[in-house]
């Protein structure tokens, strides 16, 4: 059994499913029946779209962008890495428990844009996915690996299940975010820039958006306080420590839904990159309708190239 599997034990559920636990999101995924994969997807294209303003990282929107950059992108700034995340999320309503997650996760990352990551919670939900050169290895619990070619920015979606975690959670309190410079320190050699977080008097008008619907446009927010460690060079979350306490209306409930979260980021001291000697290929639907239609239409074009 390997070091991960000791640390964080994986459990039985597809990738589409565990895409979808984003801590502070699973308030509205449980409760709301919201399609949190395909708004990940969604938010991952908002962010990366922001503009990056590394000397303006008070500004939500600036700091929301920089935490939102693949972490390709920053790879051979940073070097070999690896993240360690954990936290608590509990729903009541009336004063009565609804539901309660647990998690944890972990990835090390080369610096060369190979990665391995593991995501677990306490619902017996997990994952563990390895990228080495142009190949990515995945496994839910009780199943071996399946390997594959990776494709578009498949990597880049595995990676945002724990790089993404920070700046995801982030951006659901931010038109309730206020953000002060704490100050910078040299950590292994690397610039560390400190932003201390803190809730908000009131709402800010200005930002008001909307990022999960009529849920949001109803939360209040009673409790956010935390501290964000960034690479001062690239924006990258180091360390993170948060806890919030909020609530939201929901239509078919008659009283509101109260959540408290609790979330930590470290750095710790990167693990080789080994891929699976003994993964499996990843299984492949035929499609014999499809490719006939593609060979007919490889067969026309041709003749009507050469014409042109």
């Amino acid at each position: 059994m390997s070091s991960y599997e000791n640390a964080y034990p994986l459990s039985d559920s597809s990738f589409e499913k565990v895409s979808c636990i984003q801590p502070v999101v699973l308030a509205t995924a449980l409760l709301a029946a919201s399609s949190c994969a395909r708004k990940g997807a969604e938010d991952l294209g908002a962010r990366r779209s922001r503009p990056i303003d590394l000397n303006n990282l008070t500004e939500p929107d600036s700091l929301l962008a920089a935490l939102g950059r693949p972490g390709a992108a920053t790879d051979p700034l940073l070097g070999a890495h690896a993240l360690t995340l954990r936290s608590s999320v509990e729903i009541t309503t009336a004063g009565l428990p609804i539901e309660k997650l647990d998690e944890t996760a972990r990835m090390d990352c080369d610096g060369k844009g190979n990665f391995h990551l593991l995501r677990d919670n306490s619902h017996r939900q997990g994952i563990e996915a390895l990228g080495a050169g142009n190949l990515l290895y995945v496994r839910p619990r009780f199943a071996p690996f399946t390997s594959r070619r990776a494709e578009g920015d498949d990597a880049a979606r595995l990676r945002a299940l724990v790089e993404g975690q920070a700046g995801g959670i982030l951006s659901v309190f931010s038109d309730w975010l206020e953000i002060k410079d704490g100050g910078r320190a040299t950590r292994e050699g690397r610039l560390i820039r400190s932003l201390a977080l803190r809730r908000a008097e009131s709402p800010f008008a200005a930002r008001k958006r909307s990022v999960g619907g009529k849920w949001h446009e109803s939360m209040q927010v009673s409790t956010l306080s935390g501290e964000l460690m960034v690479d001062a060079a690239t924006g990258v979350a180091r360390e993170m420590t948060l806890d919030a306490a909020y609530t939201f209306v929901r239509e078919s409930a008659s009283n509101p839904i109260a959540v408290k979260l609790h979330f930590e980021q470290h750095t710790v001291p990167p693990d080789p990159i080994v891929p699976p000697v003994d993964a499996l290929p990843s299984p492949r639907r035929p499609r014999p309708l499809l490719d006939k239609q593609t060979l007919l239409d490889g067969l026309v074009a041709g003749p009507r190239e050469k014409a042109n």
